[in-house]
């Protein structure tokens, strides 16, 4: 909804300064609204059967009480282990470029879409 509503507040003719500018909204509303509901759901309060985080696991991760807390790791279906790295700024700026290169792929797209007819 708030990209629909900046693109319909603000027309911006250039795809590459589009696309940077909804990279950046789209990564941080994601980082807003994923790192308090990840917290969510690693608190009691997720254990219910709605969510079900305390049956939801794959069957080659062993099950324990460290699978309410944040994991150091991933593990792959082969046992391989995975680091995971805490967030910081220059993650959150590769994101967003990532991202960025989406929106504009996504952008020419729908541009080109536009002018398909049946």
């Amino acid at each position: 909804m708030i990209i629909d509503l900046y693109r319909q507040k603000f027309n911006i003719q250039n795809k590459i300064i589009k696309a940077v500018i909804l990279g950046i909204i789209f990564s941080s509303i994601i980082l807003l609204t994923q790192w308090f509901f990840s917290e969510f759901l690693l608190s009691e309060n997720g254990r219910n059967w709605i969510f079900g985080t305390d049956r939801n696991k794959p069957f080659w991760v062993p099950v324990g009480a460290f699978n309410y807390q944040f994991w150091d790791f991933d593990m792959t279906p082969y046992g391989h282990k995975v680091p995971l790295r805490p967030m910081n700024i220059l993650g959150f700026i590769t994101i967003t470029l990532y991202t960025a290169v989406s929106m504009y792929t996504a952008l020419h797209f729908s541009n080109w879409l536009k002018k398909v007819k049946r």
